[in-house]
């Protein structure tokens, strides 16, 4: 006799591959919260994910469909950028960035955490560089040529 737990896991990899379709098939499709209003089933976090996607919208900032920021978005992080860049060399310091993380968020970075910060960016300038490298060498289009 099969135990209850073994006869929901085929129920649960049902509902997972069902969570994940529409995720690939809705690319607005932010989040899947399986609820229930008739067993109080995660109700309140349903209402809450929809106060903060009506309080803070993605739209104005990401163009899901293009993968990625919208121009507004991308001139507005641009002109943030260039305040703080006080030596106009086009990279903030350490001392900008600190300056940056004080005055935004009223909290000050120590040493450490600016390594944190450079390493972070470093590991996603890996990831991004590695993605150019793949859709290169799978582009038909992209031949050698000498």
């Amino acid at each position: 006799m099969e135990s209850l737990e073994q006869q929901q896991q085929p129920t649960a990899a049902r509902s997972r591959q069902q969570i994940i379709s529409l995720l690939q098939r809705f690319k607005f499709v932010r989040q899947c919260i399986k609820c229930s209003a008739k067993n109080l089933l995660h109700v309140d976090d349903v209402f809450n994910k929809a106060k903060v996607a009506v309080m803070y919208p993605i739209k104005p900032l990401y163009d899901l469909v293009e993968g990625r920021l919208t121009p507004s978005c991308s001139r507005a992080f641009t002109r943030i950028f260039r305040i703080f860049d006080l030596d106009r060399d086009g990279l903030l310091s350490d001392d900008e960035l600190i300056a940056f993380q004080n005055k935004i968020w009223g909290a000050t970075l120590i040493g450490r955490d600016v390594i944190e910060w450079k390493k972070a960016l470093a590991h996603h300038d890996m990831i991004i560089h590695r993605r150019e490298e793949a859709s290169v060498e799978s582009d038909p289009r992209s031949e050698d040529v000498m």
